[in-house]
């Protein structure tokens, strides 16, 4: 069985989280061959739990391998991917969802954990929804949110994570990926954009990431959005500073 049965990835935006949790979908759909699986994409709106789902799909009808291997149930929209050999079944699953309750989940894809809350009870669901598999895996991935030092599940899970990279928590059945600036980092410094941007230059390109540091630089409105979208920051500003937070800095020093 696997080792980990928790994965937390927490990367900058547009750097292909999508396309890797639709992969993912279909890798735990296809290769984990168990028996009556169940793997969801899930996040907190149909729609947005649709936008990795359809992304899964599109991949599948792509590949003939694929299209040889996997069945689809229902058309525009399809409802699930499903395999006939093995009986298992991928679906979007959001927040009410009918029957969410019960689900028994072999894997599960929840996008964009920052927002996601507390009181969500698809995430209990989904997180204690694996117990009677014998190998379950709950994949967590999102961008930094805004909702530093408050009690809010993403922060919780993203302070847990650190906690593990940095020693100071030990949990050998949690996976831990976190593309940021290190706190002694210039975000100012191109050097070093590509620690929160993996795909920078492959699917992102640089030149997007330059236009908004220019913007950033000169509209205080933008520089959190910049820190947070594409240097993966935590904050808790608020959203319309009069002065923003290094302009502040360098007049108490």
């Amino acid at each position: 069985t696997r080792r980990y049965r928790r994965v937390y990835c927490e990367v900058a935006k547009k750097n292909g989280k999508t396309g890797l949790c639709a992969a993912l979908a279909l890798y735990h759909l296809i290769a984990d061959k168990e028996l009556s699986g169940r793997i969801y994409c899930a996040a907190t709106a149909m729609k947005q739990a649709r936008e990795v789902f359809n992304e899964a799909v599109a991949m599948r009808d792509k590949h003939p391998e694929l299209v040889a291997a996997v069945s689809k149930y229902g058309n525009s929209p399809v409802l699930s991917l499903y395999v006939p050999e093995t009986n298992s079944r991928l679906s979007p699953l959001a927040r009410g969802a009918d029957s969410s309750d019960g689900a028994i989940v072999s894997a599960a894809i929840l996008d964009e954990l920052h927002r996601w809350s507390l009181t969500n009870n698809l995430w209990s669901i989904l997180r204690y929804g694996g117990d009677t598999r014998q190998q379950p895996l709950l994949w967590c991935i999102t961008t930094a949110g805004s909702s530093a030092n408050k009690s809010t599940l993403c922060w919780g899970e993203h302070e847990y994570g650190t906690r593990i990279l940095d020693g100071m928590a030990t949990d050998d059945e949690v996976a831990v990926f976190i593309f940021s600036l290190d706190p002694k980092d210039d975000y100012r410094d191109r050097k070093n954009w590509s620690k929160p941007n993996p795909s920078l230059g492959y699917i992102l390109p640089l030149t997007a990431l330059e236009n908004q540091f220019a913007e950033s630089q000169g509209k205080p409105t933008a520089l959190g959005e910049f820190k947070r979208f594409r240097m993966n920051l935590w904050n808790d500003e608020v959203s319309d500073p009069a002065i923003d937070i290094d302009t502040w800095d360098a007049c108490c020093t």
